[in-house]
């Protein structure tokens, strides 16, 4: 099971935009800068698992929706 990292940041953004979650706060909570976090989103870098995982928390999305697209039942 591979991953894109384009769709993974566009995952995160529609579920950042659908939450209306501003870029600061993610950035805030994963402590990182937001030029990193919006490279992030475009699909022009990665995070470390630590960040996804704690992404996925202040987003309320599952870690295989993020990187995967699979939907569980709280999706």
């Amino acid at each position: 099971m591979g991953y894109n990292i384009k769709e993974i940041g566009d995952r995160a953004y529609r579920a950042r935009a659908k939450q209306r979650i501003k870029q600061s706060h993610v950035c805030e909570v994963l402590g990182i800068a937001q030029s990193t976090y919006s490279r992030f989103e475009n699909g022009q870098a990665d995070l470390p698992v630590t960040k996804i995982m704690t992404l996925c928390d202040v987003l309320g999305i599952s870690p295989m929706w993020l990187l995967y697209g699979i939907k569980d039942d709280s999706e």
